[in-house]
């Protein structure tokens, strides 16, 4: 028996959290119904789920976080907060399946927590090797019943040099840039110490953007106009070039603002093109093999009701395949490219550059520590 599009949207945004995650895989078409522009609203209404980003303040001593979602005056989503935590934290990874990793201070006195905020739960951890300065961070649900959750801390030894204001440790002779590879198990409760993640020569990765995150895979943009992904079950990595019309844009004067996305469950890459406005999108199809990226589409963002609310904004990530999420001086914009609208969610703060942290839950609790 087959159903039709407009029955298989009722049932699918009724659905909880993990049994949606499950059903993108069955077929395109139930996966792209559930990236359609209507649809996480409405979902997060009839399973009490909530969607949308924490943001961080990072120009006080005190951080500050505060989450923002297309549904702002939904009860739940008001009420969410880092406020329950023993104390002030920094928010280093987030996940869509309701798991924030965040710490206090730093070395030696770092106290690295783990919580979902939407049951007001968190969880001590173990300290990683303090010996090396972390730099960025991830963190990958593997499963919901019980949980489990790895994450990934890529950190530079006390020696090093500045180099764009980001900090590796350098092998002149060898030739190429290192970063030190930690991985916590929530399965053993430690962390554990890997190869180095070995970067050509003069190539960094971008820590102001946040990783993209897919089927148990961490992506980051490098400086190179590539990309390094993670396999975080089989601890290894491989490097792939970004559109070729991107790499061979070397001095930046083809588009701006270049950010790695996920798209309908799928790696993409969106930037802008001054001076129009426009948002191009590419889809990377079959893999990292050469020409694997298809030009998606290309979207006018020359809206002049936009420019006159937000003149300063820009694109920072999608939220779903019809909104993005633009970020301007004191506000987050979701805006829907279809019908050209758009919301506004003003903050009390300035937005800092990487501070946008996608988050997705229930409000189901969960056990985070299942080891003693």
């Amino acid at each position: 028996m087959e159903y039709s599009s407009d029955m298989c949207f009722e049932i699918l945004s009724r659905t909880s959290l993990k049994t949606l995650d499950r059903c993108k895989s069955v077929c395109k078409a139930w996966n792209y119904l559930t990236y359609e522009s209507s649809f996480m609203s409405l979902h997060c209404k009839r399973t009490d789920t909530v969607s949308g980003y924490f943001i961080q303040d990072e120009s006080f001593k005190n951080h500050r976080t505060t989450f923002v979602s297309i549904n702002q005056s939904d009860h739940s989503t008001s009420k969410l907060s880092l406020d329950f935590l023993p104390e002030k934290v920094n928010i280093l990874a987030s996940s869509n399946q309701g798991i924030l990793c965040c710490v206090n201070g730093y070395g030696k006195r770092s106290k690295y927590y783990v919580c979902k905020p939407s049951t007001r739960q968190f969880e001590l951890l173990p300290n990683p090797n303090t010996e090396l300065k972390p730099d960025i961070f991830a963190l990958v649900v593997l499963q919901s019943n019980p949980l489990r959750f790895k994450i990934v801390r890529l950190s530079f030894p006390k020696r090093f040099c500045i180099y764009y204001c980001v900090y590796v440790s350098i092998n002149r002779s060898k030739n190429y840039y290192n970063y030190g590879c930690e991985i916590f198990d929530s399965q053993t409760w430690r962390w554990k110490e890997l190869q180095d993640i070995r970067l050509p020569n003069g190539v960094l990765i971008l820590t102001r953007e946040s990783p993209v995150i897919l089927r148990g895979a961490i992506h980051w943009r490098i400086t190179n106009n590539s990309v390094l992904k993670f396999f975080i079950n089989k601890e290894i990595y491989t490097i792939f070039s970004l559109p070729k019309p991107i790499c061979d844009d070397e001095d930046d004067r083809l588009c701006q603002h270049k950010k790695l996305v996920e798209y309908r469950g799928q790696l993409g890459f969106i930037c802008e093109f001054p001076p129009n406005g426009e948002l191009g999108l590419w889809i990377l199809k079959n893999g990292e093999k050469k020409k694997a990226w298809e030009h998606g589409l290309v979207l006018n963002m020359d809206d002049g009701a936009l420019k006159r609310e937000e003149p300063l904004a820009s694109v920072p990530a999608l939220y779903n395949a019809h909104i993005v999420v633009m970020e301007s001086v004191y506000s987050i914009i979701f805006y829907n490219f279809l019908s050209r609208s758009f919301d506004v969610v003003k903050l009390d703060f300035l937005i800092q550059p990487g501070q946008i942290f996608s988050f997705r839950s229930d409000l189901e609790p969960v056990t985070l520590k299942v080891v003693e």
